[in-house]
C-alpha cells in the first residue's frame, strides 16, 4: 500500500501548490491592474528581496530535519524546537543586517520602505511547520496551508486594495495571508507532536547548521538565479520597465517553481531507490523520463509562445504589451530548465550533492555575468535573454557530464523532437496573422506528424508512462 499512498500524497501536494499559487497569481494580476506597470514592478522588486531573505532564514535546516525525522519519527518534537529556535535567531540577525543596508541606502529609494515591510515576514515564517507534516507524509495539512494562503491573499486584496496608494497595505495583507494558515499549522503540530527541550536544541544548534549549510547555500543560489533579473532591472532600469519584465516573469515562475518542484518531490524517492538497487534501472529511468519530458515540453513551450500576446493582454490589459517578448523568451528558457531537472534530481539521488552544488553555483555565476551584460545592452529583453542563454548552456552541460547516461543516447532522444518542433515553428510562422488557436493547432499537428514520420515516439514510451502511474508499477518504482 506504500505506492498508492505516495501517489496520493503527490496529487495532494501538487494540487495544493498549484491551486494555492493560482489564487495568489490571480491576486497578483489584480494588483498589476490596480498599480500599473511601474507600481507592479516596485511591488515585485520588494517581494524578490524578501524571498532572498526567507531562503537565507531557512538555511537548509528544514530539509535536514525532514530527512532525520523520516528516519526517526520519535525525534519530531526535538527537531521542531531546534528548527524554530534556529530560525528565530536567524530572523533577528538577518533583519538586523537588512536594517544596516537600509541605513546605508543600499536599496532604491522608491522601494526601500516596501522591502523592509515585506521582510517582516521572516519572523512569522520562523514558526512555519509545514515541513513537519511533510516529514510524516501528512500532506493534507500542507496542501490545506498552501491553498489557504492563496485564497486569503486573493480575497484580502480584492476587499482592501482599491488604488495605487494601497501598495503598503497590499504588502501587509500578503504577510497576513501567510501568517494565518501558519498559526493553524503551528497549533496543529504542537497538539500532534509537542515541543522538545529548548536547552538541548540550542546546544545542538551549531551542529545542525553545519550539516544543513550545503543544502541551504544551494537553495539560496537557486533563488538568486531565479530572481536576479528582477533585481538588476529594478536597480538599472525605469520602474515601468521593471513592471513589464516582472509581469512576464511572474507567469513563467508560476510554471517553473511549482511544476519542477512538485515533480522533484515524487521523482527523488524513485530515483534514490533505483540507484541503490539497480544502476541499469536508474539509468533507464532517467533516459526515458528525459525523452518524454522533451516530447511534452517542446509543444507546450510552442503553444505558450504563440499565445503569449493574447494571454498577456487578457491577464494584464494592453498597458503590459511590452511584457509579451519577455514572456516568450523566458518560456523557451523554461523548456530547457524542465528538460534539465531530471538530471539535477539524478545528482542528488546518486549521492553527488557536491556536483549538484557546483552546478548550482556555476548557474548563479553565469546568471550574474550574462544578466548584467545583456541588461546593460538590451534592457528587459537582454535580462530575459540571459535566462535563456544560461538555461540552454546548463542543459548542454548536464547532458554531456551526467555520468550515468551516455551523451550519444541522450542526443538520439533529443534530435528528433527538436527537428519536429523546428519544422512546426515554420508552419506556425507561415500562418502568421491567423488566430492564435488555429496557429497552435497547425503547430501541434505538424509536430505530431513529424514525430510519427521519424518514429520519434513509440508504444513502449506510452506503456512506460502508464506504468509509472499504475498501482502495480508504483510498488516497484517507488
Amino acid at each position: 500500500m506504500i505506492a498508492p499512498k505516495l501517489f496520493k500524497n503527490f496529487i495532494l501536494l501538487f494540487g495544493g501548490n498549484v491551486l494555492g499559487q493560482l489564487f495568489f497569481f490571480l491576486g497578483l494580476i489584480y494588483l498589476a491592474r490596480i498599480f500599473g506597470p511601474a507600481g507592479f514592478g516596485i511591488w515585485n522588486f520588494g517581494q524578490a528581496w524578501m524571498l532572498y531573505l526567507l531562503r537565507a532564514g531557512e538555511l537548509g535546516v528544514e530539509v535536514l530535519a525532514i530527512r532525520e525525522i523520516s528516519r526517526q519519527t520519535e525525534t519530531t518534537s526535538h527537531w521542531i524546537t531546534a528548527v524554530v529556535s534556529l530560525r528565530i535567531i536567524l530572523a533577528i540577525v538577518l533583519y538586523g543586517i537588512l536594517i544596516v543596508f537600509y541605513w546605508m541606502d543600499f536599496f532604491p529609494p522608491e522601494s526601500s520602505n516596501l522591502i523592509m515591510l515585506f521582510s517582516l515576514l521572516i519572523f512569522p515564517m520562523a514558526f512555519g511547520l509545514e515541513w513537519v507534516f511533510e516529514a510524516h507524509q501528512k500532506i493534507g495539512y500542507v496542501s490545506f496551508s498552501r491553498i489557504t494562503k492563496g485564497i486569503v491573499f486573493y480575497v484580502l486584496v480584492l476587499l482592501f486594495v482599491k488604488s495605487s496608494e494601497h501598495m503598503y497595505r497590499s504588502a501587509i495583507l500578503y504577510i497576513l495571508s501567510i501568517t494565518v494558515p501558519f498559526i493553524v499549522i503551528f497549533i496543529t503540530a504542537k497538539i500532534h507532536f509537542g515541543f522538545g527541550k529548548l536547552s538541548s536544541s540550542i546546544k545542538n544548534g551549531l551542529h545542525i547548521i553545519k550539516n544543513a549549510l550545503p543544502i541551504g547555500i544551494a537553495t539560496i543560489l537557486s533563488q538568486y538565479s531565479l530572481f536576479f533579473g528582477t533585481i538588476i532591472v529594478g536597480y538599472w532600469l525605469k520602474d515601468v520597465e521593471l513592471g513589464f519584465y516582472t509581469a512576464g516573469h511572474r507567469l513563467v515562475i508560476f510554471l517553473w517553481a511549482y511544476g519542477i518542484v512538485s515533480s522533484n518531490r515524487i521523482l527523488l524517492p524513485t530515483l534514490s531507490r533505483y540507484y541503490h538497487t539497480s544502476m541499469e534501472d536508474f539509468s533507464n529511468f532517467i533516459q526515458k523520463f528525459f525523452r518524454l519530458t522533451i516530447l511534452a515540453a517542446l509543444p507546450i513551450g510552442l503553444m505558450m509562445v504563440v499565445s503569449a500576446k493574447d494571454m498577456i493582454l487578457f491577464l494584464y490589459t494592453s498597458q503590459y504589451q511590452s511584457s509579451v517578448i519577455v514572456f516568450q523568451i523566458l518560456m523557451v528558457a523554461l523548456v530547457a530548465a524542465i528538460s534539465r531537472s531530471i538530471f539535477e534530481i539524478g545528482f542528488i539521488a546518486s549521492n553527488h550533492q557536491k556536483k549538484y552544488f557546483y552546478l548550482t553555483l556555476s548557474i548563479a555565476i553565469a546568471y550574474t555575468v550574462f544578466t548584467i551584460l545583456l541588461t546593460r545592452w538590451y534592457g528587459i529583453i537582454g535580462a530575459a535573454s540571459a535566462s535563456l542563454i544560461v538555461e540552454a548552456l546548463s542543459l548542454v552541460y548536464v547532458l554531456i557530464t551526467f555520468q550515468y547516461v551516455k551523451f550519444s543516447i541522450l542526443y538520439r532522444y533529443l534530435w528528433k523532437p527538436v527537428t519536429a518542433i523546428t519544422i512546426s515553428i515554420v508552419g506556425v510562422v507561415l500562418f502568421n496573422g491567423f488566430h492564435f488557436i488555429f496557429r497552435i493547432a497547425v503547430g501541434c499537428i505538424v509536430y505530431a506528424g513529424m514525430l510519427m514520420v521519424m518514429k520519434g515516439v513509440s508504444n513502449d514510451d506510452l506503456r512506460w508512462l502508464r506504468r509509472i502511474f499504475s498501482k502495480e508499477s508504483n510498488e516497484v518504482l517507488v
